[in-house]
C-alpha cells in the first residue's frame, strides 16, 4: 500500500523550517521566516492566532525557526509552542468552540538573546494532572528544562551550558527513562542529562561529524541522523554505525529533516530534487517517492500515526516564493493481535503460511488413505457376508479389488 495525496495547505510565503502534526492530527503547524500557518487537516482552511496578551510577537508576521505541539487529555486542548530567533517561548491554545488559536499564557524569553534551536516535549499526550516535560537548546549553547501545566503554569527546573564548542543541533527525551540526549551539530559528541538536575550522565565521541538532523526511534534504541554523507542510521548507547539509506547524490548542502514513520519501521526524509524518500529501515532501500509539485528543495518532513491511518506532510524550503504543505496519507495495518480484541472464545497462535499450507497437505493425505483404507475393508466385510450366502464370489472380490487398488492415486508420498 502506497502513500496517496489528502490535499494541499497553504502555508507561509518564504522557505518552511519547521512543520509539526498535533499528536491527533487535527492541525497541522508550518513555520520559517515567514512567519507561522496553521491548518485544519479536516477543512484544509488556515486556523487564525488571536493574541489575547500584550507583548506577543504576531506570528502570522514573525520568524519562528520551531514549532512543537502538546495535548492535554482531560480538557482536550491542544497547545501550540513556538520558539522565536531571540529565545521567545510562546503558548498558544486551540478553541474548538471558535477554532482559534489563542495566546492565554505567558510567553517566556531566554537571557541572553540567542536562538532557540530544538524543542522536545514528553509526554505529547498529558494526563489528567500532569506537567509536560519540554526541553529547549539555544544557540549560546545552554539547555533549559520546563514543566507547563494545564493552567499555563511554565517553571523552569534548570539550565546548564555546555561547552562553547557544543552547539545542541537537537535535543531529544529518552522514552524509557525521561533523561535528555543532545546532539552537537558539529565535532560528534551526543551527551545524556539527567532530567530532573541536567547534570551529565555520559558524554560519548563517535557520532557523525556533522548533524543536522535527527530522529529517534519509538523505543530509543537507534536514531537516524542527517550528515554530510545522507542520510544514516546509529546505534543510540554505544553510538556505532548501522547503515547508510540509499539516496541519490546530494546537490544542495543543507540539512534535510527526518522522522521515523509508521511504527518506527520507516524513515521519511527530504531531498533537494523535488520529492521526500520513504526508506525501510531494515533494507535502507527507498520504498516510495512523494512527489512535491512545486520541486526544488523539500527539507521538512512530518509525520503522524492515527489509529486507522498514517499521515506524512512535506513541504518545500525554496526563499521568497510560496511554500504549499501536501499531506499524504495510507491506511494503517491491523494488528493481528486486535482482530480477536476482547474475545476470550479464542486463542491465535504464530502459524507461518508454509507450514499451515504443508500441514494441510499431509492431513489431506492422510484422511485420503485411511478414508481409501475404510472403504476396502467395508468392502470386504460385504463381499464375504455375500459370498457366505452363496449370492457373491471370492473371484468376483479379488477382482474388484484388484480394480479399486489399480485405480486409487499412487502419488501420496
Amino acid at each position: 500500500m502506497k502513500y496517496q495525496i489528502k490535499s494541499t495547505l497553504q502555508g507561509p510565503q518564504d522557505a518552511i523550517t519547521s512543520l509539526a502534526f498535533t499528536v491527533q492530527g487535527k492541525l497541522l503547524a508550518a513555520a520559517g521566516p515567514g512567519g507561522v500557518s496553521v491548518s485544519s487537516l479536516a477543512t484544509s482552511q488556515l486556523v487564525p492566532l488571536v493574541s489575547g496578551i500584550g507583548g506577543y510577537q504576531q506570528p502570522e508576521r514573525t520568524a519562528f525557526p520551531v514549532v512543537a505541539w502538546l495535548f492535554y487529555k482531560e480538557q482536550s486542548r491542544h497547545v501550540l509552542m513556538l520558539g522565536s530567533w531571540d529565545g521567545q517561548l510562546q503558548f498558544w491554545d486551540y478553541v474548538d468552540e471558535r477554532s482559534t488559536l489563542e495566546s492565554t499564557r505567558q510567553a517566556v524569553r531566554h537571557t541572553p538573546l540567542a536562538q532557540v534551536i530544538s524543542v522536545d516535549i514528553f509526554p505529547k499526550e498529558v494526563p489528567a494532572g500532569g506537567r509536560a516535560k519540554i526541553v529547549t537548546s539555544f544557540a549560546d549553547s545552554s539547555v533549559s528544562v520546563w514543566t507547563l501545566s494545564m493552567n499555563g503554569e511554565l517553571k523552569k527546573k534548570f539550565t546548564i551550558k555546555l561547552h562553547i564548542s557544543f552547539i545542541p543541533k537537537a535535543v531529544r527525551f529518552d522514552t524509557k527513562t525521561n533523561n535528555i540526549y543532545v546532539f552537537a551539530m558539529n565535532g560528534g559528541d551526543i551527551a545524556f542529562l539527567d532530567c530532573h538536575t541536567g547534570n551529565t550522565i555520559w558524554m560519548k565521541n563517535g557520532g557523525p561529524t556533522v548533524m543536522g538532523s535527527i530522529s529517534l526511534n519509538p523505543t530509543s534504541e537507534n536514531f537516524a541522523v542527517c550528515t554530510s554523507q545522507g542520510f544514516e542510521l546509529f546505534e543510540l548507547e554505544r553510538i556505532s554505525y548501522i547503515r547508510k539509506f540509499d539516496g541519490e547524490p546530494i546537490h544542495i548542502t543543507v540539512p534535510k529533516h527526518l522522522s521515523f514513520v509508521e511504527d518506527g519501521s520507516k524513515v521519511l526524509g527530504g531531498t533537494d530534487r523535488g520529492y521526500a524518500a520513504l526508506y525501510d529501515v531494515q533494507s535502507g532501500k527507498v520504498v516510495q517517492k512523494l512527489k512535491y509539485s512545486l520541486g526544488g528543495l523539500v527539507q521538512l518532513v512530518a509525520a503522524c500515526a492515527m489509529n486507522d491511518d498514517f499521515f506524512t506532510a512535506i513541504a518545500g524550503s525554496n526563499g521568497h516564493q510560496r511554500c504549499d504543505v501536501i499531506v499524504w496519507q495510507k491506511p494503517r495495518p491491523i494488528p493481528r493481535s486486535r482482530h480477536m480484541e476482547g474475545n476470550d472464545e479464542y486463542v491465535v497462535l504464530p502459524v507461518k503460511k508454509k507450514s499451515l499450507r504443508r500441514f494441510a497437505y499431509i492431513a489431506g493425505l492422510a484422511l485420503s488413505f485411511f478414508g481409501y483404507t475404510a472403504f476396502v475393508t467395508l468392502l470386504s466385510d460385504v463381499c464375504r457376508r455375500l459370498s457366505h450366502s452363496g449370492a457373491f464370489s471370492l473371484t468376483l472380490f479379488a477382482r474388484v479389488s484388484n480394480l479399486i487398488f489399480v485405480s486409487a492415486p499412487r502419488n501420496y508420498v
